[in-house]
């Protein structure tokens, strides 16, 4: 999950949110009103403040529960308590993201391609 987020999630929201940006600039350069495209924007830039502030608590849990295995019993209270609650707050922001950026810069089939084809 953490590969996932940092590799690919991320990256490809900042494209998006750079393309876009420079598509908002070029817009008002002719005189268009963006208010729209900008408001699009900053729930991006939202969402993606909070992925990225959640990867960063689910690296920190996970090397806490990695750091207990020679507790086992420890370790799972930690994966069950701390690692799978803070994995579920990854998702949470880059579900949001799925919604929000373009298919053509999302990196993995979105739900409703994975509905189809099942």
């Amino acid at each position: 999950m953490l590969d996932m987020a940092k590799k690919q999630i991320i990256p490809a929201v900042m494209k998006y949110a750079a393309d876009t940006a420079k598509g908002v600039n070029d817009l008002k350069a002719v005189g268009v009103d963006t208010s729209v495209q900008e408001e699009i924007l900053q729930k991006i830039a939202e969402e993606l403040k909070t992925l990225t502030t959640a990867v960063e608590k689910l690296e920190e849990v996970d090397e806490k529960a990695l750091n207990l295995e020679d507790d086992m019993e420890k370790a799972a209270k930690c994966f069950h308590d701390e690692v799978f609650a803070a994995m579920e707050a990854v998702r949470k922001p880059a579900d949001q993201l799925e919604g929000l950026v373009d298919k053509a810069y999302w990196p993995f089939p979105q739900y409703e391609d994975i509905l189809f084809y099942v």
